[in-house]
């Protein structure tokens, strides 16, 4: 849990500067995070490179009242690193746990 609330404050913090909403930043910081872990990773919200459909604004007035903020630009290359390390530690922790539970099973048996 430490470890997906950490990539998930960071990958927040990187893409979207400012968010006024409670409720896009809980999604983006608990629930994105656990969704990686298998598989479900939108390349068109980690990737700022491409754009969707969905309209954005820098408008701290119009963030505040609802509004999608626009994703930050420099740090791209960042999230992806840390997308990169949080899905290999997290596979190998997984996989790991995995293996322990199995080795716990066959000794009681």
């Amino acid at each position: 849990m430490v470890w997906l609330m950490a990539y998930g404050v960071a990958n927040q913090a990187l893409l979207y500067s400012y968010d006024a909403s409670l409720e896009r930043i809980l999604r983006r910081v608990f629930y994105r995070p656990y969704l990686h872990i298998f598989g479900q990773i939108p390349v068109e919200e980690m990737d700022v490179g491409k754009q969707w459909d969905m309209p954005c604004t820098d408008n701290m007035t119009l963030i505040e009242s609802g509004q999608e903020p626009c994703r930050t630009l420099h740090s791209n290359w960042l999230v992806v690193i840390l997308l990169v390390v949080y899905l290999l530690v997290t596979n190998i922790l997984l996989i790991n746990l995995l293996i322990a539970m199995f080795r716990a099973l066959l000794k009681v048996t």
